[in-house]
């Protein structure tokens, strides 16, 4: 079995003797569902939601008999939504759980079977075995799922993308890395926003009960735009009507154009803007808009698609770029490059999904995006 670290994606090999399991299989789930869930967060894949039961339970012993750590697998089905011929995929890979979770659990699991005493004798022991290997397998309360490669459990080894299968590349390239087992903000939460407004309604009637202007204690912003005009020599103005040549090279200019390209890209209206907008200052930016954006485009397909082949790049890496683009590694594949209508037609459909079943994705700042979009390193 492989056991996977949520905080960046990466594998690891668990000898066989450290796991107690049942050999029944989890019951499928579907691969909008398992993308829904990655997007939102690692450890909603095995919430109740999914049901936790004998199949999908499994129990990892801890190195030096510190105890047992909890652990979920999954199986998706899989109908074409990735360039592979398996109807199943995930199967072979185990999430932990954190120890919140599975002290929560295994107390309810107790107070279930306390409660089954009184069920007819069929259903009883249909969980007896299932309520006896709980008890038999406590969580242990000083385990860190975050800390687990530090001698916490018993593996074999580390898994490089080149040693896993292409369907387990791609299963993992489609989780996200998280590195808190609590789950993120959702993008609907507003309360800070509110906590913000109400601080400044307090903070506006202090100030007026105080007969205190507002601006009186904001700090001094500089000379003023006005001020600063009337220091301006008449030359100066008449310098501003001037034509002058623009003749920046090409490349310094698609840079220029990547760093405002990056800046617009957490929604894709706003992106198609500024793309529309360069390309009709001129020849020369029509040219070099369309250049950033292929560069990106090729970009991130050449990322996504190196796990198909032989020499792939690690999934938490494929993870971050298809990410930065604001797309999944399932559209990512589906990207037919270099065209630009293609990349849009993408993230309108994530957005619009989006909508519906709102993700905790973390935002991705400006310079990430550069960085990871087109090796830039802005200031």
């Amino acid at each position: 079995m492989l056991l996977l670290d949520s905080t960046n994606l990466s594998v690891y090999e668990v000898a066989e003797e450290t796991l107690s399991h049942w050999a029944h299989l989890p019951p499928p789930i579907t691969f909008e569902r398992f993308e829904a869930a990655a997007r939102a967060h690692l450890y909603s894949l095995f919430l109740p939601s999914f049901g936790v039961g004998a199949e999908t339970l499994v129990f990892v012993r801890l190195a030096r008999e510190r105890g047992w750590a909890w652990a979920s697998r999954i199986r998706v089905t899989h109908h074409d939504q990735l360039p592979i011929n398996d109807v199943l995929i995930g199967q072979e890979f185990l999430f932990l759980w954190p120890v919140p979770m599975a002290i929560h659990a295994y107390i309810n699991f107790k107070e279930v079977a306390r409660q089954s005493l009184a069920l007819p004798e069929g259903q009883e022991t249909a969980l007896l075995s299932f309520f006896n290997a709980v008890k038999a397998h406590p969580p242990a309360t000083a385990f860190l799922p975050q800390r687990f490669w530090e001698h916490a459990v018993e593996t074999v080894r580390e898994v490089r993308a080149k040693d896993l299968t292409v369907p387990q590349r791609l299963f993992v390239a489609s989780l996200t890395p998280h590195s808190t087992a609590l789950p993120l903000r959702s993008p609907e939460d507003k309360w800070s926003d509110k906590l913000r407004a109400q601080d400044q309604i307090q903070l506006d009637r202090f100030l007026h009960k105080c007969q205190v202007a507002p601006g009186a204690i904001a700090p001094s912003a500089g000379p003023t735009l006005r001020a600063r005009a009337q220091r301006q020599p008449c030359h100066d103005v008449r310098r501003r009507h001037q034509r002058c040549a623009f003749d920046l090279p090409d490349d310094l200019l698609e840079r220029i154009l990547s760093i405002h390209l990056a800046r617009s890209m957490a929604n894709v209206k706003e992106m198609q803007g500024a793309v529309a907008s360069a390309r009709l200052v001129g020849r020369q930016f029509h040219r070099t808009a369309n250049a950033a954006v292929t560069r990106m485009i090729v970009g991130v397909t050449g990322a996504a698609r190196s796990l198909l082949g032989a020499c792939p790049r690690e999934p938490a890496e494929v993870q971050t770029v298809v990410h930065a683009a604001g797309l999944t590694l399932r559209h990512a594949l589906a990207l037919q490059v270099p065209r630009w209508n293609s990349y849009v037609r993408m993230r309108k459909l994530l957005e619009t999904c989006d909508q519906r079943v709102p993700h905790t994705s973390a935002h991705v700042d400006a310079r990430d995006r550069c960085a990871l979009l087109w090796g830039i390193s802005a200031a």
